[in-house]
């Protein structure tokens, strides 16, 4: 995980021009709370699975496969890591494209800008899991 400033993250997996036919799996294993996140991870003809912690805020671009659930597992139970109370808010659509999209964050859809882009060009299965 690169930190390009006091703030801000990024993380690349896979190759962006899809050449890759691995499976990919990641663990984000601590964000700070006012942290922004930007992960991408792109494969070929693998799957994709990646872990966030509920600090996360931002939004959600992930492939789906027809027959595949819900892509995006949220743990049981999260409390506001900044101690204020606050929800937990997961908002989702299904385009046509077979994409899921949406956005997580706690209160009223406080987004803070995260981005987390899972795709795999044949649609292999993405998953994402915030615990």
């Amino acid at each position: 995980m690169a930190l390009l400033d006091a703030n801000h993250f990024r993380v690349r997996l896979g190759d962006q021009d899809y050449s890759g036919a691995e499976n990919i799996y990641y663990a984000v294993e601590s964000l700070p709370v006012n942290a922004f996140l930007d992960l991408e991870a792109y494969t070929s003809y693998g799957d994709i699975e990646v872990r966030v912690p509920p600090t996360y805020q931002g939004s959600l671009d992930l492939c789906k496969a027809e027959h595949d659930a819900d892509p995006v597992r949220v743990a049981q139970g999260l409390r506001d890591p900044t101690g204020g109370g606050a929800e937990h808010v997961l908002s989702t659509s299904w385009s046509n494209d077979r994409r899921w999209r949406g956005n997580v964050g706690w209160g009223s859809n406080d987004t803070r800008g995260g981005s987390v882009r899972l795709l795999s060009e044949t649609h292999g299965h993405c998953r994402l899991s915030i615990s």
